[in-house]
């Protein structure tokens, strides 16, 4: 990484003689675009009354066996300077069972020669006002320097969505991959919803900045969208796992179990709820689905496909008894349509390679996702630490953006 602690060196030398030159902002790094990821009003299309069903771990372990699962996840951390807030992304894709392998970027090639042949794999916003077109110049084989819109990134613009879109890039960049190796009659996991829909896309006025930031996401979802469609016309089925229930309230919005009332509480939240009136003993798996989300929107020109949702809650332990949310571990994953045919024709429930991937293999979560987001966080952490060692910068001010 000498190219980039070069080049602090010297921005730190042209800030020393020039402090008027600084125009950092402390407010770009303070609040989340989103609260909550998942848009629900009169646009979305969702079904009220999904399927309900409780049954034992072992009668709802597959007998088929799969073997053809990908797994995709991103990482990103920052090292924040006084001159430069700089984001630091990695993307792998692996199969647990027969050792594929690809990312980006790849480790021994930082390693072994500068990173410059490696592709874009960072984010950075100069903040010395009279070296940042230099500074842009000096980076653009290897960072982002611009939004996916083409706004640049200036000291104002949200580190939080710079960090999404990072992330989203590097994503899409190794749907591409996929698509190039030429997998076919495969299952791929997503780490993340399949696309998501900001909840205040409605009233973004087109002359605010936060219209940029729209802007940017429609870009990168539209792309992610057409390469997930491509990896599926050749007989492939994508996944979306979404870990993190705490960030979304879909299930309060459409309340298909009639227990929230008028409150807005998070999925991880409604489960809890649910688990507590429905199941009566903690040996049951519990499975919420489907719940058919789609996007239209006729204003901004927006169509997105029909997606099914499935939230599952598996118990942490199979001792009957007293069932309670502490018990349970809770997560969704979803799925388009055009994959669901897929699996119909192959007469395999949407459920059958998730849990064999996560009950059958002993996990609660897929173990597949598992491994692959331990795998891009080690890179992205190796990466910064060593920046970090190299500009003798704090790694304390990195930890606010750190992704989970």
């Amino acid at each position: 990484m000498g190219l980039l602690s070069d080049l602090i060196d010297k921005i730190r030398r042209v800030a020393e003689n020039n402090i008027d030159t600084y125009a950092r902002d402390d407010d770009s790094r303070i609040h989340r675009l989103y609260d909550y990821f998942e848009y629900v009003s009169e646009d979305v299309k969702t079904t009220r009354k999904p399927e309900i069903i409780i049954t034992d771990l072992g009668e709802a372990s597959p007998s088929k066996r799969f073997t053809n699962i990908y797994a995709l996840d991103s990482s990103s951390r920052v090292v924040d300077t006084p001159y430069l807030f700089i984001a630091i992304g990695s993307v792998s894709a692996i199969n647990r069972f027969n050792g594929f392998i690809i990312d980006h970027p790849e480790p021994s090639q930082l390693i072994r020669s500068p990173p410059t042949g490696t592709g874009k794999f960072l984010a950075i916003v100069p903040e010395i006002m009279s070296v940042m077109d230099e500074i842009r110049r000096s980076i653009e084989e290897i960072a982002y320097t611009y939004n996916p819109a083409g706004t640049p990134y200036t000291p104002s613009y949200n580190k939080f969505a710079i960090l999404d879109e990072l992330r989203i890039r590097l994503e899409n960049y190794m749907l591409k991959q996929l698509c190039s190796r030429n997998i076919d009659n495969s299952i791929v996991f997503l780490d993340g919803p399949i696309y998501y829909v900001p909840p205040n896309i409605t009233d973004i006025d087109k002359n605010s900045v936060e219209y940029q930031y729209f802007l940017a996401w429609k870009i990168l979802v539209k792309e992610r969208i057409r390469l997930v469609e491509k990896i599926i016309s050749k007989n492939n089925v994508v996944m979306g796992i979404v870990k993190r229930l705490y960030r979304t309230n879909l299930l309060s919005r459409i309340d298909p179990l009639e227990i929230a009332g008028n409150a807005r509480i998070n999925d991880e939240a409604y489960l809890s709820l649910a688990v507590n009136n429905v199941v009566k003993n903690n040996a049951k798996l519990f499975v919420l689905g489907p719940i058919k989300y789609s996007f239209y929107n006729a204003r901004l020109n927006l169509v997105f496909p029909v997606k099914k949702i499935y939230y599952l809650g598996i118990p942490k332990r199979t001792i009957y008894g007293y069932s309670g949310f502490r018990e349970y571990a809770f997560y969704r994953f979803e799925i388009l349509n055009s994959s669901e045919r897929i699996l119909a024709d192959n007469n395999i429930s949407p459920l059958d390679p998730v849990l064999y991937d996560s009950v059958v293999a002993g996990s609660i979560l897929p173990l597949s996702i598992l491994i692959v987001d331990q795998r891009v966080k080690k890179i992205t952490s190796a990466i910064a630490n060593n920046l970090i060692r190299e500009i003798s910068q704090s790694g304390e001010t990195t930890l606010r953006y750190i992704s989970i």
